[in-house]
């Protein structure tokens, strides 16, 4: 940041990735103000956009991706996040990820305003289309799979079922699909669930016993409606509406996911 007297300071324009909305993304992205690159001297907040950062303060959580400009003020620790221009929801839409075709939109993490990933998927075969803002006034498909060059209202991209890391370039269009784990390891890490369809509780069963470390339910529309983080296999459902929900498990740097239907 600079500054002209050495106690207010500005950037004129930064990108900050923010929570996304997507299912499979729930993790917070935080900022903090330090003082000559080091954690020796620092101020946070749990408040966004705009607070009073204290020495070793939390976190602050942008909660919305997008262009800022940013003021902070170091002798009396008030800062504001201005939003300059919000990133758009970048989401891939298809045949088969919904209860009806081209119904649920899963939504992609940008990193930088320009690149949107979606890691260790498990996508199913089907037709399957990026696009902007959960509308189809923007969006892009191809004719190649697993990678290729999209095409602004270009024709559906004909999917192989498989786990995968998805991206795609804003501005290029440029999307591909990487496998994580070929078809004997998908196999092996499906995730059980029992009973499903369920009314109250719902057991989970890993793969090989996979010690569970976090459990993410979230609806259709990437809304989370259950977040446990603690070792156990069970999950008390009873509240949750009736419906399609998605579940996600994360054990270290692996994630598992499925769906269940909450009767």
């Amino acid at each position: 940041m600079s500054t002209l007297d050495g106690i207010n300071y500005i950037i004129s324009s930064v990108f900050l990735t923010g929570v996304s909305t997507a299912s499979g993304n729930s993790t917070p992205y935080w900022v903090k103000f330090r003082q000559a690159n080091s954690w020796t001297t620092n101020w946070g907040s749990s408040a966004f956009p705009s607070g009073t950062g204290v020495q070793n303060g939390d976190n602050i959580n942008v909660t919305i991706p997008g262009t800022y400009s940013v003021s902070f003020n170091i002798q009396t620790g008030v800062y504001l996040f201005t939003l300059l221009a919000p990133a758009p929801v970048i989401s891939i839409v298809s045949t088969a990820l919904g209860t009806t075709s081209w119904s649920n939109d899963i939504d992609l993490t940008l990193t930088d305003g320009v690149n949107y990933s979606l890691f260790a998927y498990s996508l199913p075969s089907g037709e399957l289309k990026f696009r902007q803002d959960h509308g189809w006034l923007i969006n892009w498909g191809g004719n190649t799979f697993p990678s290729g060059a999209g095409v602004g209202g270009g024709n559906n991209i004909v999917t192989t079922a498989g786990v995968y890391n998805i991206l795609l370039n804003r501005l290029t269009f440029a999307y591909s699909f990487t496998p994580t784990l070929n078809v004997a390891q998908q196999n092996q890490l499906k995730l059980e669930l029992y009973p499903n369809p369920s009314a109250s509780l719902l057991n989970i069963q890993t793969p090989n016993n996979i010690r569970i470390e976090k459990i993410i339910i979230s609806d259709l529309n990437g809304k989370i409606v259950i977040e446990k983080t603690q070792n156990t296999n069970q999950v008390t459902i009873d509240k949750l509406s009736a419906g399609l929900y998605i579940i996600q498990v994360f054990s270290g740097e692996e994630k598992l996911q499925s769906k269940f239907i909450k009767e």
